[in-house]
């Protein structure tokens, strides 16, 4: 079923956990469902929410898993931003990505959909973790390509 990196799981759970903390009805959205380990420990409670796994093994399962929550077995980036999901208020937004989010990202907010005054997202750069774990580039040109994104997000 692909790649497995539970390098960071741990602080991946605690930071969705804690970003959770206070929100009265958590309506989730996974962008990267992967085969549910995220949602294992943090979502698997809630009866509701939204996942995206383009891979039809994974996506199967994930159904099985969650047999109330919508699951859209697309790229969420081009499916987020044609309002896929639209339907829910969503307020918890969770990009799990391998590599850049941004897209994904990007593309949720741009698209037609309820925003509820309350919405928390939590991201994992992958691209950006890998590049830095290699050493491959620079972090100030990742800074300022994250800054140059999340610009874009100010007014919403």
């Amino acid at each position: 079923m692909g790649k497995v990196d539970n390098s960071i799981l741990r602080q991946k759970i605690a930071l969705r956990l804690a970003t959770l903390k206070g929100l009265p009805e958590p309506l989730v959205m996974e962008a990267y469902g992967g085969v549910g380990r995220i949602w294992m420990s943090c979502y698997s409670q809630f009866s509701k929410g939204i996942v995206f796994e383009r891979d039809r093994a994974k996506s199967s399962l994930l159904a099985k898993q969650r047999p109330n929550w919508a699951i859209y077995e697309v790229d969420c980036e081009r499916a987020l931003a044609a309002g896929a999901g639209a339907h829910l208020a969503l307020n918890f937004l969770d990009f799990d990505a391998w590599g850049s989010p941004w897209d994904a990202i990007r593309g949720f907010f741009r698209s037609e959909r309820p925003f509820p005054q309350d919405l928390r997202l939590v991201a994992t750069d992958g691209m950006r973790l890998n590049l830095k774990i290699r050493g491959i580039v620079r972090d100030e040109f990742l800074v300022r390509q994250q800054y140059d994104a999340l610009t874009n997000y100010l007014g919403v």
